[in-house]
């Protein structure tokens, strides 16, 4: 759950700590823009991918997990992640201010109350009646609410200093990094972390056509483990369902 700055902290240091990180955990249940087949590997790293592959079975990995992760780390997520501006969240906070001030207006107008009671005259259970109708009428106070908060968002979002002021705005490296090393998240548990997986995660994107580094794959699943740590947890939730339900099919 994310929370409101204290006063030790700067806009931009909460911003990275609890946004950027409540944001990557909903895009670690993202699927792929498509699946991942050993059609998408070369002729030419045909071998060395599969060997890879199979190292890292043994080692206790999955591969139809294996694939899923490559078709995050080669093909990124579908739909891609669109997030709204402080514009857009401060027009959406007025447009549903004004709504409710409409809403407000025509049930004051006692129109819909033969309506409600025509609805509710044969309602055997007077109880559960009487809580839809009061769900109506605390409607625009329930809407104007979640206005203020969509306002009081925006000026979170929003960082002055001096006469200047800037919009803090997701880092589009950090959105992309969820996919990216979910290969090497999924690597580390499901061998037990053992030494070889950074190697073979790194020859396996390799000859997938993904650009990789062993040395720097650990670094990155280091400082993801250590500062998305939320982000981190729900992915590896994602990933484990995956496998056990791999498992459980390779059992049968």
């Amino acid at each position: 759950m994310s929370r409101r700055p204290n006063g030790a902290e700067s806009k931009a240091e909460w911003f990275k700590s609890e946004v950027e990180d409540s944001v990557m955990a909903l895009i670690s249940a993202q699927e792929p823009a498509r699946k991942f087949t050993p059609g998408d590997v070369s002729a030419r790293e045909n071998a060395k991918f599969n060997e890879a592959v199979k190292y890292l079975c043994r080692l206790g990995c999955r591969r139809r997990v294996l694939y899923y992760c490559l078709g995050r780390v080669k093909f990124g997520p579908a739909p891609a992640s669109t997030l709204p501006n402080i514009a857009a969240v401060r027009s959406l906070a007025k447009s549903i201010g004004d709504v409710a001030n409409k809403i407000e207006r025509m049930e004051q107008t006692g129109l819909l109350d033969p309506l409600d009671e025509r609805e509710g005259s044969g309602d055997t259970n007077v109880n559960k009646w009487a809580e839809r109708i009061q769900r109506f009428r605390t409607l625009p106070a329930a809407l104007r609410e979640r206005a203020t908060t969509y306002t009081k968002w925006a000026e979170l979002l929003s960082e002055r200093r001096g006469s200047e002021s800037k919009n803090l705005k997701l880092r589009r490296d950090l959105l992309s990094r969820v996919n990216r090393l979910s290969l090497s998240v999924y690597a580390k548990f499901a061998t037990n972390k053992s030494k070889r997986w950074p190697a073979l995660v790194e020859a396996l994107m390799r000859s997938a056509g993904v650009s990789a580094d062993k040395s720097q794959l650990v670094r990155e699943v280091e400082q993801f483990e250590g500062l998305h740590f939320q982000t981190e947890q729900f992915l590896q939730d994602k990933l484990r369902s995956l496998h056990d339900k791999a498992s459980r099919r390779r059992g049968k």
